[in-house]
């Protein structure tokens, strides 16, 4: 069984990826799957990101 969303990450990431879209939960999350990067590294990239505004 696969956890349901892990299938969904990698096609939103590649998608992401082709369009140039900015999706840095995604980023997380797939390093995190696909990369093996420690769960807690990735939180606190993301929780240490400096802000951005909403829309570009």
């Amino acid at each position: 069984m696969v956890a349901e969303g892990v299938p969904n990450t990698l096609s939103v990431y590649e998608i992401a990826r082709k369009l140039g879209v900015r999706t840095p939960l995604i980023d997380a999350v797939y390093s995190v799957l696909y990369e093996s990067k420690p769960p807690m590294e990735a939180l606190v990239e993301l929780m240490t990101r400096d802000p951005r505004p909403e829309l570009d």
